[in-house]
């Protein structure tokens, strides 16, 4: 049903029709009573889209489907592979679809009023078969193969017995195969072309040996040090990996078959936490077979800090909690005075700012000013009354 207001005669008149029809004619009167007769036309209402995107074999396969001239239009279809667009303008277009597994897809269509149906079959991507191989030409099981794309890993696999990776469904372009396992370290570039298979051999290198040797400032070798060791793989650089050991008694420590030609880092440490002296290395693109690298430790633990508690009465304070902080410290040791002497002793710590502080039950907290310390202080605070609380 359309409404027409009173109009002046050869008034113009505009209208809309929710049923989309293409055309209508309508009779109306004038303010002087003649009949005027009206011929309208409705303006573009948009069409739809209903598609089904699925593979060779007639399975929807779930996709992100755009459409190029409408930033708007994008959406990923269902499981089935079905989408629906809707209000699209009735005009040629170009869609694009994305499936994991699948080459990227264009397909243009011609947009007319009304609905609109298309089917989009898919060409599966690239199969990859990599055989991973020593430089002896012996097979190498259970290494983990990468596809790799700026970057990042786009596929994986684990060789068999035979050596034989197989990658399915990667994507055409250019790409780097990465394999790591116990007898080393293998890459090679390549470029995927759809239709059939790829296969290549990845000869995989011993790595280099790695050897650190870890003294302290005064160049004696430390023993039972931890000392981690992590490797970027070549293209890998979002997947790092890593080692770790512990100096013997020489204060030596080695790794086998490390990947070079990336970027490495090494740290020692003496223990977990902010206690422990430390010493980090880093080294951007380091190539070598037999690496000797001397680490020292950039800090020793060598401050101590000691005192004894007492009331004002001067009878010993031995439930009491003695800690230490101080800028970047972190959580702190704390340690509980010798039950017949009341004596404390902190330490070693590593040469920095502190402030002690003493808490007991019933007693007033007491809070020492912040010091910075030297290599070897010990700082003696003498006999600490505590006061009781009020």
């Amino acid at each position: 049903m359309c409404v027409v207001a009173p109009v002046a005669s050869g008034s113009l008149l505009w209208a809309r029709n929710p049923d989309r029809e293409p055309s209508h004619a309508l009779e109306a009167r004038g303010s002087d009573g003649e009949a005027v007769d009206l011929v309208f036309e409705l303006g573009d209402t948009g069409c739809d889209l209903r598609g089904v995107v699925r593979n060779r074999a007639g399975r929807g396969v779930a996709a992100r489907v755009a459409i190029a001239s409408d930033p708007r239009a994008v959406m990923t279809t269902d499981d089935q592979g079905v989408f629906t667009f809707h209000g699209l303008r009735a005009q040629p277009a170009v869609l694009t679809v994305d499936a994991y597994g699948y080459r990227q897809t264009y397909k243009l269509i011609d947009l007319q009023p009304g609905a609109n149906d298309i089917v989009i079959e898919l060409d599966t991507g690239v199969d990859v078969v990599a055989r991973v191989v020593t430089l002896a030409g012996s097979p190498v099981a259970r290494a983990r193969v990468d596809v790799v794309r700026d970057g990042a890993s786009i596929a994986s696999a684990r060789s068999d017995e035979q050596g034989v990776a197989r990658l399915a469904n990667v994507r055409e372009g250019q790409c780097m195969l990465v394999t790591e396992g116990e007898s080393g370290y293998g890459t090679a570039e390549m470029t995927l072309v759809p239709g059939g298979a790829t296969r290549v051999d990845l000869v995989v290198a011993p790595g280099a040996t790695f050897e650190a040797l870890v003294v302290d400032a005064a160049g004696v070798p430390r023993r039972g040090l931890l000392v981690v060791v992590t490797f970027e793989l070549a293209g890998l650089s979002q997947e790092p990996r890593s080692r770790e050991a512990r100096t013997d008694a020489t204060g030596r420590v080695r790794f086998e078959a490390v990947p070079d030609g990336g970027a490495l880092s090494v740290q020692v440490t003496t223990r977990a936490g902010e206690d422990g002296a430390r010493s980090l290395r880093r080294i951007d693109d380091w190539r070598g077979h037999e690496v000797l690298l001397q680490l020292t430790l950039d800090e020793e633990p060598s401050v101590q800090i000691k005192g004894k508690l007492v009331d004002e009465r001067g009878e010993i304070v031995r439930a009491a909690l003695v800690s230490y902080g101080g800028p970047g410290i972190g959580t702190s040791l704390s340690v509980r005075p010798d039950t017949v002497t009341g004596e404390f002793l902190i330490g070693p710590l590593l040469p920095r700012t502190y402030a002690i502080c003493v808490d007991a039950h019933g007693f007033s907290a007491f809070v020492t000013p912040m010091k910075k310390f030297q290599r070897g202080e010990t700082l003696d605070l003498g006999t600490i009354v505590l006061l009781k609380s009020r």
